[in-house]
């Protein structure tokens, strides 16, 4: 894909249950026994989604989905 870049292989912190994953730039979220998804990463712009801005290197469960 144009743009792709990899840089180095990095272990999803304390997941168990993880069916995909997707990353972007400098956060990763995935979907977590079907039923959650939940990011790791760079927050500054909200970008993990719960509803801070504060940046995490464990999973955080996206808030406001069913």
């Amino acid at each position: 894909a144009t743009g792709l870049k990899v840089e180095n292989p990095v272990l999803i912190p304390a997941a168990s249950g993880v069916s995909s994953a997707a990353s972007s730039g400098n956060h990763t979220c995935v979907i977590v026994n079907d039923t959650q998804i939940k990011c790791f990463g760079s927050n500054t712009y909200g970008q993990l989604g719960d509803k801070s801005t504060a940046s995490s290197t464990s999973l955080k469960k996206v808030q406001g989905l069913y």
